[in-house]
């Protein structure tokens, strides 16, 4: 009989395996950019798959390769890092909305971008338990320089309804400095949308309901492949 192989887990492992947990599943794209060579990834994942750590996820609808987690490789990181641990592992992928999968993997590649960068981040599961306070959930949250950086991946363009609403929250949370959209395509058509935007008719208050041009300036438009290839620019 052949002894079993122990797998010896580099920092880049243990970075590879906490972004597949704290976001559930991602695309081979979104773990390209924590930094590691495509071979090295390709090899390290084959060899995290074979022990169990790692496994992966198969759906009618999507024709490429996601990973996920295994209870094995949730069990390691408990040990290893220092982090709460209760999301329950993947079974299957449910791929219903491929606008929710898609926002997802786009969700997973901007984490990765970051956590390549060292960078401390929350997305929009687990925002909310890392700052109670606030009244806005952006997809994805960081703390820059004495205050907090929101952005938005938008896919598909919302009513001026939803948007006022989301102006509405950005008002009433003080801690953010700044929201950045994120728009396929060129981002002009939701910049002039949200520009002449000056009420939230459902706000309880006055408060929440007249946008003020100081909330406003607080965002910023950014075309998504724009931002991912230059995102030093936009996060210093």
């Amino acid at each position: 009989m052949g002894a079993h192989k122990r797998v010896d887990f580099s920092e880049r492992d243990k970075q590879l395996l906490y972004l597949l947990y704290k976001h559930r599943y991602c695309d081979f794209t979104a773990l390209t950019m924590l930094n590691i060579k495509y071979d090295t990834l390709y090899r390290r994942l084959k060899k995290l798959v074979k022990s169990g750590y790692v496994k992966k996820l198969n759906s009618e609808n999507i024709k490429i390769e996601i990973y996920t987690l295994t209870q094995k490789g949730g069990s390691w990181l408990a040990q290893n890092i220092e982090q709460e641990f209760n999301k329950p592992i993947l079974s299957k992928l449910k791929t219903s909305s491929l606008y929710n999968f898609n926002h997802h993997l786009l969700i997973a590649r901007i984490g990765a971008l970051l956590a390549s960068r060292n960078i401390d981040y929350e997305i929009d599961l687990t925002c909310k338990k890392a700052y109670p306070k606030l009244k806005i959930i952006p997809d994805i949250i960081i703390e820059r320089y004495g205050g907090l950086i929101g952005f938005e991946i938008e896919l598909e363009y919302k009513t001026a309804e939803k948007y006022a609403k989301k102006l509405s929250q950005l008002q009433n949370s003080t801690d953010i400095k700044k929201l950045i959209y994120l728009t396929q395509g060129k981002p002009d058509k939701l910049q002039n949308k949200i520009s002449i935007i000056d009420q939230y008719n459902n706000g309880a208050s006055i408060d929440e309901r007249l946008i003020t041009y100081e909330t406003k300036n607080k965002i910023m438009f950014v075309e998504i492949n724009n931002f991912i290839q230059n995102i030093d620019d936009f996060i210093s």
